[in-house]
């Protein structure tokens, strides 16, 4: 488990939904920066990830710019999920606590380099396992997103609480 490749979360969407239908997408990788790091310490630890790269956001189903892809520059996804709860032959289970931020910039709404576009706290995560490759089978969490990305997608008003999301 201490060793995980580029995989666990190369080429996965990292969705934040608005309800059942409606979601912005904010895709992260392929590839990563020489600041990009997964870490896992053993025992009842959790599992980081700093500094992964995330290219793009994308509304699915949504209200307004439906399947419009924005550039999302210099962005990057942190997060630090709850301590280990268990696991068993090809699956390690992470409770909630920790926390999930997506940092950078979104230059055709104006959003400027260094702008915190999601915030929020992991309720679970779940990486499963074959052989040597590791992935986020499926993690939830509860997170805030800046407004002006959330209003260009036709989601959420000012004063709106939290959304779900899942990886």
């Amino acid at each position: 488990m201490k060793r995980f490749l580029l995989a666990i979360l190369m080429g996965m969407g990292f969705i934040a939904a608005a309800s059942a239908q409606a979601v912005i997408d904010l895709h992260v990788g392929p590839g990563t920066s020489a600041a990009s790091s997964y870490a896992y310490a053993g025992g009842a630890n959790p599992l980081v990830g700093l500094a992964l790269p995330v290219q793009n956001a994308v509304g699915l189903n949504t209200p307004l710019h439906n399947n419009e892809t924005l550039v999302c520059d210099s962005c990057v996804l942190n997060f630090t999920t709850g301590n280990l709860t268990g696991s068993d032959t090809n699956n390690w289970y992470f409770g909630g606590g920790g926390n999930v931020t997506i940092v950078g910039g979104i230059p055709a709404l104006g959003i400027p380099l260094g702008t915190t576009l999601v915030s929020g706290t992991f309720v679970s995560a779940l990486v499963t396992g074959s052989g040597t490759t590791f992935h986020i089978a499926g993690s939830q969490f509860t997170d805030q997103k800046t407004q002006a990305l959330a209003a260009y997608f036709g989601l959420g008003a000012p004063g709106v609480a939290g959304w779900n999301g899942i990886l």
